[in-house]
């Protein structure tokens, strides 16, 4: 949990401000009216020892000028503090403006290009300035790290490896509302050839809509197949957990939950088993809840809650998407059994049982 606040901390950083953020950038440097601001390749690395990327600054000695700005590689030009970009003709350049920040986005930038940037004929404070180039169209996909992402009315295919069996989540949000969402589903390799095991999905162009996806995955090569309008650029990064697949599949065999404690697991498309859960409540004196989560995006998970000596359930949910249901215990003491099982071909995700 601090890991996953952290990242959505420095997450809103980013989207809000424009600062790229990453450890490689110990070198990072002010630059007091320059006459010229680099642009350089940022990676934006999610860790904890952070950095912010270069930062132009410029006082009122500098104000009517005409800023150059001269990528240093090729990619997505992003300049933040809602600054307006011209390009080599000194003609508003064409940009995707970040809704919610501010941010103007050119895609398909050259290292030979030219845009500049014009300072005010009158400047009562000084301006600051982060321009930076985002690599478009990276593969492989690699964790921790905040891409950016052009639309280009195709789809666009992003390999990742998945070492072990476990929890696959990735954020994908578009930046300009007003314009298109962007679809995504996920392909496995098998056997040489890509197989899709996701339905297609939508990121909306709205910073109130959904953005982070999960799915339980085994250990395998995959890649991520999205597509947006040119008019779109969207931000993604993926994250990882490794779960094993300490579970049951016999009543016989539950898998037994303590007091306070939670038992958590995923599907994969290719596992169909039913698994199998047992807490037992050994005081009336106190109310006891069993609380059943899920993270999935395609198909359901239903839960079967049982008493023990019965055949028939006491109570069934039938979860899905991100949601959550809280079951009361009867009073007594006794053994319950929780029964976890998927429906859906390509149904994928984790769930959780807590026992309080």
């Amino acid at each position: 949990m601090k890991c996953r606040r952290l990242i959505i901390i420095l997450l809103m950083l980013v989207l809000t401000t424009g600062v790229m953020i990453s450890p490689s950038s110990v070198n990072a440097k002010d630059y007091v009216d320059a006459e010229t601001v680099l642009a350089k390749e940022w990676i934006a690395f999610l860790t904890e020892d952070a950095q912010l990327s270069d930062t132009y600054i410029f006082s009122q000695k500098a104000q009517g000028k005409w800023i150059p700005i001269k990528p240093q590689t090729e990619g997505i030009l992003k300049v933040g503090n809602g600054i307006s970009v011209y390009d080599k003709d000194k003609k508003l350049a064409k940009v995707i403006w970040g809704t919610e920040d501010k941010i103007a986005f050119i895609p398909n930038v050259k290292r030979t290009d030219t845009f500049y940037l014009k300072l005010p004929d009158k400047m009562t404070q000084n301006m600051t300035v982060n321009a930076v180039i985002k690599k478009d169209n990276v593969t492989p996909l690699e964790t921790k790290i905040l891409y950016t992402q052009s639309g280009q009315d195709r789809n666009v295919y992003q390999t990742f490896k998945v070492k072990k069996r476990g929890l696959q989540s990735f954020y994908i949000a578009p930046v300009c509302y007003n314009k298109k969402d962007v679809t995504f589903y996920i392909q496995r390799k098998e056997k040489g050839k890509w197989k899709t095991i996701s339905k297609t999905l939508r990121a909306v162009a709205n910073d109130h809509e959904k953005t982070t996806f999960y799915y339980g995955l085994k250990a395998g090569e995959y890649r991520l197949v999205s597509k947006a309008s040119k008019e779109q650029v969207y931000q993604m990064d993926r994250q990882g957990k490794s779960i094993s697949a300490n579970y049951k599949t016999k009543k016989s065999k539950a898998k037994k939950i303590k007091l306070k404690a939670t038992k958590t697991n995923i599907y994969t498309p290719t596992e169909k088993a039913s698994r199998w859960y047992r807490v037992y409540r050994k005081t009336a004196n106190y109310k006891r809840y069993v609380k059943m989560s899920v993270k999935n995006n395609s198909g359901k998970m239903k839960f079967s809650i049982y008493k023990k000596g019965r055949t028939k359930a006491v109570k069934t949910y039938t979860l899905s998407g991100n949601t959550s249901k809280t079951y009361r215990l009867k009073n007594g003491k006794g053994t319950y059994y929780v029964k976890v099982s998927k429906s859906g071909s390509k149904m994928n995700g984790q769930y959780s049982i807590q026992y309080k």
